[in-house]
């Protein structure tokens, strides 16, 4: 196995360093340059509204990420870098700005694996669905 793989997945650009190709996955670029411009929450003032507002923030930041993966998993559209880059970045930020909530450690972190479980667990169903052919009959 080629070692840069274990930085780029399936999809992945490449940045040439002193003569040298650097392949990285472009959706978890995207994501540590969101966890990076986000780093310093306390200039968001994300804290200053209520839990469930600091909540449906994140969610509506990390949503675009879900849906994109989902249906490129499901084979219902093909997405191209740009996109994977900039979902990665709202998934980033949204993830960042979700661990300064004020929700416990304990809740935000069993919601976290929750949510992540569940979205994990429909895209290995429409993966199964899409390799018997299922989706594929319908269209």
């Amino acid at each position: 196995m080629e070692p840069w793989r274990l930085l780029a997945h399936r999809h992945w650009f490449t940045l040439r360093v002193f003569g040298l190709e650097l392949r990285l996955c472009s959706r978890c670029s995207g994501y540590l340059a969101g966890l990076l411009l986000t780093a310093s929450r306390s200039a968001t003032g994300l804290q200053a509204l209520p839990v469930q507002r600091q909540l449906i923030i994140c969610v509506l930041l990390a949503m675009p990420l879900i849906i994109d993966w989902l249906t490129q998993s499901w084979g219902l559209r093909e997405g191209g870098n740009a996109t994977r880059f900039t979902t990665g970045a709202m998934m980033g930020m949204g993830v960042s700005l979700y661990s300064g909530t004020g929700l416990s450690p304990g809740l935000r972190g069993t919601l976290f694996a929750s949510v992540a479980l569940t979205v994990v667990l429909v895209g290995s169903i429409g993966l199964k669905i899409r390799r018997h052919g299922i989706l594929n009959d319908a269209s």
